[in-house]
């Protein structure tokens, strides 16, 4: 059910890695509980440093940002795309920013929804963290 584009040739000759392309709707997630450990166990007092917690190195990453305009959202998650891409990895995009599109622009295939609805835009962004979760890919 996935559509995924043949490996496209850099300008150095490196593949580029096929990303899965998103269809509302095109896929169920699979949850399964995350592996989450205490920070602190009842033995150790407030004032030992914290030795454990999740460890997502390595694994797809969700990433989003929200807040008031002109903060450097788009900064930082574009940040995040070009060090991705750096590295040869290829997430997933989307933009619902419904009054200033601006990350869409710096990538190609950046999904959007087609409408700026709120419940539809809910829902579109639920089914594109269900499908990142089931072809287990980092989305931005």
């Amino acid at each position: 059910m996935t559509e995924a584009p043949s490996s496209e040739k850099k300008p150095n000759g490196a593949h580029k890695p096929a990303t899965p392309v998103f269809r509302p709707g095109s896929a169920v997630a699979g949850l399964k509980p995350a592996e989450i450990k205490p920070l602190l166990t009842s033995e150790q007092s407030s004032t030992e440093p914290v030795a454990q917690g999740v460890d997502l190195a390595g694994r797809p990453k969700i990433i989003l940002t929200a807040g008031r305009g002109k903060t450097g959202k788009t900064t930082f998650l574009r940040w995040i795309v070009e060090m991705a891409q750096r590295d040869g990895k290829a997430p997933l995009l989307a933009d619902i920013d419904p009054t200033n599109a601006t990350f869409s622009t710096y990538f190609g295939g950046v999904a959007r929804p087609d409408t700026f609805n709120q419940a539809a835009v809910r829902d579109w962004l639920q089914d594109f963290m269900e499908f990142a979760i089931a072809e287990k890919q980092t989305a931005i």
